[in-house]
This record gives C-alpha cells, structure tokens and sequence, in this order.
C-alpha cells in the first residue's frame, strides 16, 4: 500500500511552487519522482499567434515553462544530493510540429523539452548516480496514423505493444532506468 496526498497550487503562481514543494516534503519526506504534467493551451477558442495577446501567451509560459522550471530548480537539488530520483516532463507533438492556433503551447512545450535536455546535462555529479530526467511525448494515434482500429491490428489488440509515449533521452539513459 502507498499513501496518497493531494495538494492543490498553480504551477503559473511563482509564489506559490516554493510552498508546495514545502508542503509535499514535509508530508512525506524527500520528493522521489516528480512528474510536470499540469498545462494550460491558453484562452479558447485557441487564436493564431498574430491575434493572441501578449499577456495570454505570458501566461502559458509561466504554466508551462517558468513553472516547470521552478519545480525542477526546487526539488532536483535534493535528489542530485540523494544520488537518484526521476523527473518526468509530459511534453506534446506541438512541440515539434505546429499546428494552427497552438503557438503559445507549442512553443512553451518545446521550451519544456529544451529545459528537460538541459537539466539532464547539468545534474551529473561526478561519482554520483545522478536523477533521471524524461521528456515524454504523447505519440499520435495508431488509428491516426494507420488508418485502421487498434482491433484491426492483432500485435495492438492484446495490448502486447502500447507506445503512448516517445521517451526523448531512453537510449541515452538505458542504465538509469535499470535502477527505477
């Protein structure tokens, strides 16, 4: 059995990420894994970059990149000093591909992805195993991509392949995963 707390803040808030990460250690100690997962596409309907405000694509980088970062900045030094732990960054495909209307977002995902990259190479502490950083990416549909139900193909319908995820940095960390 795990324990499970729930703590509720904007990652957006800069005032607010110190005490969170605050309040979640003082829960349960050390912070092993920490996932950035919140996100916000912006005001809807989604506009394209010539028609959104400066303020309103601010705001998605403050949620999807400045606070990221300050989790990182707040919870990575310990796990550097603890020799492991794991963060994990859920990005998207518009972080690599643009589609109309996703600016801020794609562009705050592909911050996320650089800033994931850059943490992973600045963490290793010589003689030290050093926290493992992901950047995730949902991959598009087999049915998007095929054209055909995943009960169309028999090597997905049993499940026996998922691939919902792109793992940017797996090959490269393949041994750090082997301890998770």
């Amino acid at each position: 059995g795990f324990e499970a707390h729930a703590l509720v803040a904007d990652q957006g808030d800069r005032d607010a990420v110190y005490p969170l990460v605050g309040a979640a250690t003082a829960l349960v100690g050390p912070i092993d894994v920490l996932v950035l997962n919140a996100s916000t596409l912006g005001p809807l309907p989604l506009r394209e970059l010539a028609d959104t405000e400066c303020e309103d694509f601010a705001r998605v980088l403050e949620v999807n990149l400045l606070g990221p970062f300050r989790l990182v900045k707040a919870v990575v030094g310990s796990m550097v000093v603890r020799g492991a732990g794991v963060v994990l960054g859920l990005s998207s495909d518009a972080a690599v591909t643009g589609y109309p209307g996703w600016g801020p977002y794609g562009v705050s995902k592909a911050g996320l992805d650089h800033l994931l990259h850059q943490a992973l190479d600045e963490v290793a502490v010589a003689g030290r195993r050093q926290p493992l950083v992901l950047a995730l990416r949902p991959r598009r549909s087999i049915e998007e991509l095929s054209g055909r139900s995943r009960l169309d193909v028999p090597e997905l319908a049993d499940g026996a392949v998922e691939g919902n995820v792109r793992q940017l940095e797996l090959e490269r960390h393949a041994d750090a995963l082997d301890d998770l």
